[in-house]
C-alpha cells in the first residue's frame, strides 16, 4: 500500500502538499521518495479532475512529477507542492525549505540519461521560472474557453530558450 502524502492543505483552488525527504542529496532517490513523487503526480492529476479540468491531468501529472523529482534529487530540505487554479492557468510551485533548487537540464543535453525535465517543462507549461529567492520553480498550464475549460489537449510547443 503506497505512503500517503503527509500535509495536505485543500482550500477551493489551492492544494498545498507538504513531504519530507529521505533521500540524501546527490544520492539517488529512495523507494519513499519515489512514493512520493508520484503520490504527488496522481494528487495533482485529481486536483485538475476535481477543478473541471481533466483534459490537462496528463499535462499537470506530468509537470508535477518532473519538478519534484528535481527538487527531491537536488535540494537538501523538505519539499512542498502547490497547485493553484486561477481564471486562465493551473500554477504548479514546487519549493525546497532549506537551499536553493539546482537547475540541471541545459540546451543541448536532451540526449542523455537524465536532465531532460526541465526541457519537458518548457515544451508543456505557457511559463516557467525560478522564484525569486531561488528555493523554487514554478510553472503555469494555460487553460482557455468557458471557466478556463478547453476542449482540446495541450500541444507540445517549441522550447523558447530566450526566456
Amino acid at each position: 500500500m503506497a505512503e500517503a502524502l503527509p500535509v495536505r492543505d485543500v482550500v477551493p483552488n489551492i492544494l498545498t502538499v507538504t513531504m519530507n525527504r529521505s533521500t540524501r542529496p546527490g544520492h539517488p532517490l529512495s523507494v519513499q521518495d519515489c512514493m512520493r513523487v508520484r503520490n504527488a503526480r496522481r494528487t495533482g492529476r485529481n486536483a485538475v479532475l476535481g477543478w473541471g479540468l481533466g483534459v490537462y491531468g496528463d499535462t499537470v501529472e506530468l509537470l508535477v512529477g518532473e519538478l519534484l523529482t528535481n527538487a527531491f534529487e537536488h535540494g537538501r530540505g523538505n519539499v512542498a507542492l502547490r497547485l493553484c487554479r486561477g481564471d486562465r492557468q493551473v500554477r504548479i510551485d514546487v519549493v525546497d525549505d532549506l537551499r536553493k533548487l539546482r537547475l540541471t537540464a541545459l540546451p543541448g543535453e536532451e540526449l542523455t540519461e537524465s536532465g531532460r525535465g526541465l526541457a519537458l517543462v518548457e515544451a508543456l507549461a505557457e511559463s516557467w521560472g525560478v522564484t525569486p529567492d531561488g528555493f523554487g520553480v514554478w510553472c503555469a498550464v494555460a487553460v482557455t474557453g468557458p471557466q478556463g475549460i478547453h476542449h482540446d489537449a495541450p500541444h507540445l510547443r517549441e522550447p523558447n530558450h530566450d526566456r
